[in-house]
């Protein structure tokens, strides 16, 4: 689907790569530096988050830029006990949304039409009987864009 995963810096119009961190990173550790922190990032939300396998424990306190964490209630892809809960243990202060009251660790996909979804998608897109994917993203937009507001 992507060729390349990216996030909008503070500077709005330029892509930073995790891979692009991840090499710069790399030099650091290997020559016995602290990797430092990417400054075009200034803010950051992580849905469903499956970083903690990407840091080490003084990593993750040393983590200053403001960041959102919605963490959802049911996650059958990323369970909390192996992806969130140990990156938890060690971060210094995130503002967090925990156990977001979702049905799947896709709820934090956006809605698509119906008449796109088809039998590959439904994994994803197909939400239970009481769950309407549109709600929770208008209100989740909101708090996203409130947290960046307050932040940048």
């Amino acid at each position: 689907m992507f060729e390349r995963l990216g996030v909008l810096s503070n500077e709005g119009s330029t892509l930073v790569f995790p891979d692009d961190i991840a090499e710069r990173n790399r030099a650091a550790i290997e020559s016995g530096r602290r990797p430092e922190a990417e400054p075009r990032i200034a803010a950051a939300v992580i849905a469903a988050p499956a970083i903690a396998y990407l840091f080490d424990e003084q990593s993750i306190r040393a983590i200053e830029t403001p960041t959102l964490l919605l963490i959802p209630e049911h996650d059958e892809v990323l369970p909390r006990a192996a992806h969130t809960d140990p990156m938890l243990a060690h971060w210094p202060q995130p503002e967090r949304i925990v156990d977001v009251p979702v049905p799947s660790h896709y709820s934090f996909v956006a809605p698509i039409d119906e008449a796109l979804l088809t039998e590959e998608l439904e994994e994803v897109f197909r939400d239970p009987p009481g769950f309407d994917r549109r709600p929770f993203h208008r209100e989740m937009n909101a708090q996203i864009t409130a947290f960046f507001q307050k932040n940048l």
